[in-house]
């Protein structure tokens, strides 16, 4: 028997946009999107998924952080 793919669109919008509110000023909100993209197809066939939007959220924050710093040290 095989197993069914999680369905994930718009389950995690508010992680979404907690991400633009807490980069949207700093990063492209195409670079929040694609992140947040990258963190949400990580768990496409997650068996477990009530903690998805933390993971998710934990994971895209640190990713979106790393560039911000990034982006930060190369304007010094």
């Amino acid at each position: 028997m095989g197993k069914a793919a999680l369905p994930l669109d718009g389950a995690f919008d508010h992680v979404r946009a907690d991400l633009h509110a807490e980069f949207g000023s700093r990063l492209p909100g195409e670079t929040v999107d694609r992140c947040f993209a990258a963190e949400v197809a990580k768990f496409h066939d997650a068996r477990i998924t009530a903690y998805l939007p933390v993971l998710i959220l934990r994971n895209a924050r640190a990713r979106l952080r790393a560039m911000d710093s990034r982006r930060l040290r190369l304007q010094l």
